[in-house]
């Protein structure tokens, strides 16, 4: 189960490590952030038209795109071809533009300012190389997708420039859109290519089909006579045999009348003409050249004879070029006459042909050339419609896609995206902060509270001393400051002298169980510590205190043999005894002869141990029979007895006075000591089988408020104040040394 509270206790003592770990990740942040170059993107949208409108109807030829997903997919990869990309680069000329321009090594830069030239390499403008290098920024910079299962697809491009965004994203949208186009027009003309081969091909066949009809019913006509199978179809061969007679004469006259005409022979052409007015025309012509031939001969080539002989003979000329103008001009009408009775001649042979194909093996045949015929004509009219709508699309085409928003020039960059750097930031480094926190706190195992102590060391914990911070100072004191030894005495009724007061009941309550009910027996209490700076020796002096202002008969005995100093704290030294009276006997039970140091503050007695038992035995070291006899003298003597250790890993003092003491006050500094240190002390103290209760000290304020007790101090302070004027009364009597 998560124990909110002390959660917030952990980030409370670890509040300077959080706060100092988030003030350093955020500032990183803002000092990378601000030296990030800025890069803006421009974006622009396009739509794959679904409507697919066109200015003519021509589905077969070149149909639209089709509107699946997977269309609109394969556009996007479209968009993103290298096609596009170097159409765009080339247009915008990126091969010279920052963004796309190798930068300088710091060879280059050394050179630059030293003011030798450039090294040259193959990676100039222009140069394969330099193409591949800008392509290959130019698709990490360049973004294309689509907006969900829409039909618009987004392009953005990333650069330093917001200009240069706008710009690239602009002209990709155009070249992927003149692209698209002129991908249509490219399938139409080799649509159109191909219909123009095929037709070629079929007008051939078409011909041969043709050819192949009229040469079986020129070949066969005599045969279709001699079968007489029908009538009709032997009469109609017979017209189909007379007008492919006279369309070929008319043709092979026209023919040659054209070919006279345009090499300027019109009498030939006139002769074969055969017209009487031309013939005419002619005949006055000839007089007309005899008469002139001998005029010139009798006038020597002068004369007015002469002259009007000439105009006259020219205006012939240009009748006889009219005349066989104008006949030509019939014979061409004749020429068409003549084949359109051919072919209607034909068709009526084939439309026998059909209906007579069961009864004459000549029609049979014919009809079947004559399908064919029809089958490539058909096929053949087919494709040349379809090469004519081909041809119209080139110039209607247009792009299935449209631009429905161009990019602009952003104003906000995209990169980086400090707002957003900056809320993770907070986030992270709060997190982090955190979690450096729990891990100095766990990794510390420093103790920080009574309930921590308790369960990490299995022990009661009877009180929480404050931290103590006495008057006109700004620090916490230490523990041989005398404003913290006499603070139970002169602040009675503060927070501190009541967390004594109930480290005391909590000892006496320790050893309640064990002792028989309405007996009075003295009480041995030993103060120790793990390691020394715990404040056991104080803490061991204002207990002592504490007993005594509830009128009990309290003796402190200092055990620490090396490093003596609970008389520094009761500002004195007790007087040492001779060697002889050092050396009771033992044997007898005779009692020690103590020297013993008053407390100016209390009715305490002080004994120092080592002046007890002798300078020889502290030096030799000290055994448990005369230690057992001093503590037994001094409860014969005294209600409580207080005694201080040394601390209880440096040193096995107090390993000896253990067994002869009815409880144990471990002492505890609170964000010092670490649970192993602990652990190891307490080892040998549960060994002795006695009572052992803890005391966290040091507490900090807000720590160990004994819920509410400052509630209650206003009237005690009443009460107290009442009391020490009635004292001031009355000479108060010291206690001397006995």
């Amino acid at each position: 189960m998560i124990d909110l509270r002390a959660i917030i206790d952990i980030v409370f003592r670890q509040k300077r490590v959080i706060a100092g770990t988030i003030f350093t990740l955020i500032a990183l942040s803002v000092l990378v952030t601000s030296q990030l170059t800025p890069y803006y993107t421009g974006r622009a949208l396009l739509l794959i038209d679904p409507r697919q409108s066109r200015v003519v109807n021509i589905d077969e030829v070149m149909s639209g795109l089709p509107t699946n997903s997977a269309t609109v997919d394969s556009e996007v990869e479209v968009i993103k071809s290298d096609r596009v990309a170097i159409d765009v680069i080339q247009k915008l000329d990126l091969l010279v533009a920052e963004d796309f321009t190798a930068s300088k090594s710091p060879i280059d830069w050394v050179r630059q300012v030293i003011g030798f030239p450039a090294e040259e390499t193959e990676d100039q403008p222009g140069s394969t190389a330099a193409l591949v290098r800008a392509l290959s920024i130019f698709r990490d910079r360049l973004s294309v997708r689509r907006r969900g299962l829409t039909y618009v697809i987004e392009i953005t491009f990333t650069s330093k420039d917001p200009t240069m965004a706008a710009k690239v994203v602009n002209a990709v949208s155009q070249a992927y859109l003149r692209q698209q186009t002129e991908g249509k027009l490219e399938v139409n003309q080799r649509a159109a290519d191909l219909l123009r081969e095929r037709l070629l091909a079929l007008s051939l066949q078409l011909a041969e089909s043709e050819a192949a009809v009229d040469e079986f019913m020129q070949n066969q006509v005599d045969v279709a006579l001699l079968d007489q199978s029908s009538q009709d179809f032997d009469s109609a061969m017979l017209l189909w045999k007379k007008a492919r007679q006279d369309a070929e004469q008319t043709d092979a006259l026209y023919q040659d009348v054209r070919k006279q005409v345009a090499s300027g022979d019109i009498l030939s052409a006139a002769s074969l003409l055969n017209s009487r007015g031309i013939n005419d025309l002619i005949a006055v012509q000839k007089d007309l050249a005899a008469r002139e031939g001998k005029l010139r001969a009798q006038a020597g080539g002068q004369g007015q004879d002469l002259f009007d002989l000439q105009n006259e003979l020219r205006t012939i000329t240009s009748r006889i070029q009219e005349e066989v103008a104008t006949e030509n001009d019939r014979l061409r009408l004749r020429v068409a006459q003549v084949e359109e009775r051919r072919k209607a001649a034909r068709e009526n042979v084939r439309e026998l042909a059909a209906q007579n194909r069961e009864s004459s093996g000549v029609a049979l045949v014919l009809w079947k050339l004559q399908q064919n015929t029809e089958a490539t004509r058909v096929l053949y009219e087919t494709f040349l419609s379809r090469l004519r709508q081909t041809e119209q699309l080139q110039s209607v085409q247009f792009a299935d896609s449209r631009v429905i928003s161009a990019a602009l020039p952003p104003i906000e960059p995209s990169y980086p995206r400090t707002g957003l750097i900056y809320i993770l930031t907070v986030l992270i480094s709060t997190g982090i902060g955190v979690g450096v926190g729990f891990a100095r706190d766990y990794f510390a195992q420093d103790v920080h509270g009574e309930s921590q102590l308790e369960q990490a060391l299995g022990i009661p914990v009877v009180s929480s001393i404050p931290l103590v911070v006495p008057a006109g100072r700004t620090s916490a004191a230490n523990s041989f400051d005398p404003g913290v030894i006499d603070m139970g005495v002169d602040h009675p009724l503060s927070v501190f002298a009541e967390s004594v007061r109930r480290a005391r009941i909590g000892l006496e309550l320790a050893v309640q169980d064990g002792r028989p009910a309405g007996r009075k027996q003295s009480l041995c209490v030993m103060i120790a510590a793990a390691l020394s700076g715990e404040g056991k020796s104080t803490l061991a002096v204002l207990l002592a205190r504490s007993w005594a202002q509830s009128g009990k008969k309290v003796a402190l005995i200092d055990f620490d043999f090396r490093r003596p100093h609970i008389h520094r704290l009761l500002g004195g030294t007790p007087t040492p005894l001779s060697k002889a009276a050092n050396q009771p006997d033992r044997a007898r039970g005779s009692a020690y002869s103590q020297e013993f140091l008053d407390d100016p503050k209390s009715t305490v007695k002080y004994i120092h141990a080592r002046s007890q038992l002798g300078a020889s035995e502290a030096d030799f070291g000290i055994t448990e029979d005369p230690i057992r006899c001093l503590i037994e003298d001094l409860k014969r003597r005294f209600d409580i007895i207080v005694i201080d250790v040394p601390p209880l890993l440096p040193v096995i003092d107090a390993r000896l006075v253990l067994p002869s003491v009815d409880v144990t006050l471990f002492v505890v500094r609170a964000h010092s000591t670490t649970y192993s240190k602990i652990g190891r002390a307490l080892r040998d103290i549960r060994q002795g089988g006695k009572p052992v209760v803890a005391v966290l000290n040091g507490v900090k304020a807000g720590q160990s408020s004994y819920y509410g007790y400052d509630a209650y101090r206003g009237a005690y302070e009443q009460a107290y104040d009442r009391d020490q004027a009635d004292e001031t009364r009355s000479k108060p009597v010291l206690l001397k040394s006995s």
